[in-house]
Parts: C-alpha cells; structure tokens; sequence
C-alpha cells in the first residue's frame, strides 16, 4: 500500500470516529427522552424494571441502551449506565463488530513503583494518573521502591528502599513462567525520579498504549504490545512500558541476571550501553530480546519513531498493527550517537550475534527483522 493510500484510509477512520461520536451523543439523548416520555404514558409496556437491577429493558428500554453502548464502545465514546450487565454489552457488541473476538478475563498489571522522600507526593499523583487508566479486567500488583506510596486498588508485593525496574520485570517473569495462558502488563511511574515536561508526556503515550484494550485483547500475531516499538539502535519501546503473552516472556531470561549476560556479550567490544541495551538499558530491551517475538504497537503517527523527540499526545489514535509498521528508514535518526547499531548491515549481525550468545538460537523464519532488513534494500 502506498504512503498516500495509508493516510487516506487513517485520515478516513479519523473522520468516521469524530461523526461517530457525534452520533452517539444523539442516541444516547434520544434514549434519555424515550425513557422520560414512555415511563409516564406506558410504564408497564415499555419498561419492566424487574428484568434487569437498574436498567431499562421491554419493548424499547434493553434493546436501545444496548445499541448506544455498541456504539460507544465501536467510537471510543464512554456512555456509562448504572447496570450489572454493562460489561456484556461491550462483549457482545465487540463480538459483533469483531469475529473472532474473545475478551480475557484477567489481565494482571506489575507496576514499579518509585518516590524518594521529598518527592512522595509527585509520585502518588503519578500512580492516580496512571490508575485512572486502568480497565475492568487489570489487577495491579505494586512493587515498590523508596519511599512507601499508596496506590489504591493495587496489592503490595513487595517494598525496598533501593531497586531498579529489572526487579519488578524479575517478578512478572516468575508469574509468567507458572501462569503461560496470561497476558501481563509492565509500566512504571515515569517522572517520579526526574519529574518533567518530556517524562510527563512520554509517561502518558506509554500508560495509554500498555493499558488499552487493543493490547490486552492482542491478536494471535502479536506476543509484545505498545505504544510504538522500534528495532533502533535495539529492539525496544522507548520508555518501557508494554504488555505481554506470558507464553512468550517465559522464554526471557532471568532479569536479575539479563544485565550481566548482556554486558558480557557487548561491554568489551567498544560499545555504548543505550546502543545495545546492557547497563542501565538492560531493562528496556530485555522484552524484546528474543529471537521468537512478534511486536505490535499502536500509534499511527509516524514523526514519531523512538527517544523523546516527537513523542504523540496521550490520546493518540489507536491502531495495533504488527511490526514493522514503516520502511526501515523511517526509524534512522541520523544525529543520533548510535550510528553503527543503525546501520542495516551491522543492525544485522548484532541481532543475530545477540540471539546466539543469549538464547543459543539462530532466528526462524517467521522473525520479524528478515521482512524488515530485506525491505532495507527497497527504496
């Protein structure tokens, strides 16, 4: 598909979302007035309040609060009712719009949670933003770092005052390595250490992406979620933040141990940490480290890549499709330090090589970087 062809058809969605919503809004005050006017003339014909605890249902009540939900939840428009049968009427609404759609049920989320002593504060608004998020199907579990923080609707696994995030990561491994058939989400409070413009931002682009019902319903293609994932200068999303098949992550290595094999491979052969992943960055490869990943993302703003330049707002437009999603040299930053890593030809060798001594695997043919380097040699 051409460039161009690919705007119009984002550009078309676009469009068709906002008259959407405007649509929704319509019905959603149509259903209002036939509430009010019908309970007043035929109360006994139109709605039977007995069938369903706090909603309305008969003739006309059920089957039009059903359709406004539908629409809603196809043109990402909240309309809320108070109804224990709310959440069936997005699944069954989302089976319609979907085939094939089969909701999880679960979707256990590890948060890493930092604050030092004069930032408690910053940190606590950090996890509300971020908990404000979450969908019905997230269960968060806190590991935290520093100074103790109350995150509300979470459990506490564990608290030390000193820490990284490979240590949260080691305890989502461990979960994944008994619970295969999961889905898992990893983020963090960004910006509680360094709180910024750029970190606030980023930090929001992530929450979104880890957290959306795209990722947490990711088709089979797909076995690492985000918002965007990039294969320079090393197969990441910058920001680490993500979800992920547990099937996949057993497969990882031990984080707590990621690190030291990689700084085994690469520290002595003259190259940066944030140029491979080893060191500090240890922590935002370690995901997609291995040969059998299959990455989506999400945002279809294509100024962004990877770093901070560019990073799109945090209501992004949404739509998961598999890596990768541009050309190859979408994703060169050419003033970027990491010249050598971005290199298609080197880019090669170093993934290969790393697949070897990590995982003693060669890449099958299904991996991705075979489609993408050989689409390096299209113009």
């Amino acid at each position: 598909m051409s460039p161009i062809l690919a705007y119009l058809q984002s550009r078309e969605s676009h469009l068709i979302r906002k008259k959407g919503r405007e649509l929704v809004v319509m019905a959603a005050a149509i259903c209002v007035g036939i509430v009010a006017v019908s309970t007043v003339i035929m109360p006994g014909r139109f709605f039977h309040s007995s069938s369903c605890s706090g909603c309305p249902s008969g003739l006309f009540g059920k089957s039009l609060f059903k359709r406004v939900r539908n629409l809603s939840e196809f043109y990402s428009v909240n309309v809320t009712h108070n109804t224990s049968s709310a959440e069936d009427i997005v699944t069954n609404g989302l089976a319609q719009q979907r085939p094939g759609y089969h909701p999880v049920q679960n979707v256990r989320v590890f948060y890493n949670v930092y604050a030092s002593a004069g930032k408690a504060s910053v940190a606590e608004g950090i996890a509300k933003e971020q908990m404000a998020q979450l969908r019905p199907e997230h269960q968060v579990f806190v590991r935290s770092i520093g100074v103790r923080v109350n995150v509300q609707n979470s459990t506490l696994l564990a608290h030390d005052k000193t820490g990284g995030e490979l240590g949260t990561l080691e305890l989502l491994w461990q979960y994944c390595r008994n619970n295969t058939k999961d889905t898992v989400v990893y983020i963090h409070n960004k910006g509680s250490f360094h709180p910024s413009p750029d970190n606030t931002k980023m930090r929001r682009f992530l929450t979104r992406g880890a957290l959306s019902r795209e990722c947490a319903n990711m088709p089979p293609y797909c076995n690492v979620c985000s918002s965007r994932m990039s294969p320079f200068p090393h197969p990441h999303t910058s920001g680490n933040m993500w979800a992920a098949r547990c099937s996949y992550v057993a497969k990882l290595w031990k984080p707590m141990n990621f690190d030291t094999k990689m700084t085994g491979i690469w520290a002595g052969v003259g190259t940066i940490d944030s140029c491979v992943g080893w060191g500090r960055y240890a922590a935002e490869h370690w995901v997609h480290s291995h040969p059998s990943v299959r990455p989506c993302d999400l945002s279809i703003d294509d100024r962004y890549v990877w770093d901070y330049a560019f990073v799109p707002p945090a209501d992004f437009e949404i739509n998961l499709q598999p890596f990768p999603r541009y050309h190859p040299k979408k994703y060169v930053m050419k003033d970027h330090p990491c010249k050598r890593e971005q290199n298609i030809h080197e880019s090669l060798n170093i993934r290969v090589k790393e697949y070897q001594s990590l995982y003693g695997q060669t890449p099958a043919a299904s991996w991705w970087g075979w489609k993408f380097y050989n689409d390096s040699e299209r113009v």
